[in-house]
């Protein structure tokens, strides 16, 4: 019991195969005496030992250590299969205990290994698919705006190729503003169109009006350019090509005036007579 108490931290040492030398001999001789006491504490090593292997957390081993296990098992492959020792050979339990050590390492490196290579490629293929998915998200998105844009399109043809549709340019009272066009069918309605339309200010908005040869403007609804600096607004209205004298446009506060409460920074004046389609 004495001597068992000097291979005590040996058994730690022979499970991790850190022993080595001199030491590994004294320890290997002693468990051939079969000391139950040592062999109890070596088991009780190796079971802590096979532990380890669920205890670390998944990563990828350093470059040089994989490198070293690839050229260990090529070279392994390479030896060929070790010769299997027939049964009831005369082996020592020392050799046994090696041999089954050594496999137990291989087979927790094998699956360590494995194990970090799940993990890289489910978290790549978590990347992947999340950009799939972004992917997709951003040709809904444009493929709705395409949409719309065709049926605003679609809209304004269908105006400006009716018969009896006629044009009116309204001219900017600013040198600097854009050019603003209208088409106005009495029967498929009265769509504004401009380019390079500036934004209005904070806390305010445009507000087409049709103004008639006798009475007050009436109101043809609010609009706001969209982030390119288009504008296509449409109207459907009752009013009377031949009882409007001209189209304005006015800044107003937010959400529109029932009257205009500025002077109007657009106005085009309708022809006295239409006929057909003004080019």
């Amino acid at each position: 019991m004495s001597e068992c108490y000097k291979f005590r931290e040996s058994c730690e040492s022979y499970a991790l195969g850190a022993l080595e030398g001199e030491e590994r001999a004294a320890f290997e001789a002693h468990l051939a005496t079969h000391c139950e006491h040592c062999r109890a504490e070596l088991d009780r090593a190796r079971a802590l030992v096979a532990q380890l292997a669920y205890l670390a957390p998944e990563q990828a081993p350093p470059p040089h250590l994989q490198n070293r296990l690839m050229a260990a098992i090529a070279a392994d492959a390479q030896r060929g299969p070790a010769p299997v020792t027939p049964r009831g050979s005369d082996v020592s339990p020392a050799a046994w205990w090696n041999w089954l050590s050594g496999l137990s390492w291989a087979a927790a490196a094998a699956a360590l290994l494995f194990a970090v290579w799940t993990h890289q490629q489910a978290a790549l293929l978590e990347g992947q698919r999340a950009a799939l998915e972004i992917q997709l998200r951003q040709e809904a998105a444009r493929l709705s705006q395409t949409r719309t844009e065709l049926a605003r399109y679609e809209k304004v043809l269908a105006i400006v190729s009716a018969p009896g549709t006629i044009q009116v340019s309204l001219d900017p009272a600013k040198p600097a503003a854009p050019r603003v066009r209208a088409h106005w069918n009495e029967k498929t309605g009265l769509v504004l169109t401009a380019l390079e339309f500036p934004a209005p200010e904070a806390g305010r908005t445009f507000q087409l009006w049709l103004v008639p040869k006798k009475g007050n403007p009436i109101s043809a609804g609010i609009f706001s350019p969209d982030a390119r600096g288009e504008v296509f607004h449409f109207v459907a209205t009752s009013a009377r090509v031949a009882q409007t004298a001209a189209l304005a446009i006015s800044v107003e506060p937010a959400g529109g005036s029932p009257q205009p409460t500025s002077t109007p920074i657009w106005v085009g004046a309708l022809p006295s007579a239409p006929l057909g389609v003004t080019r």
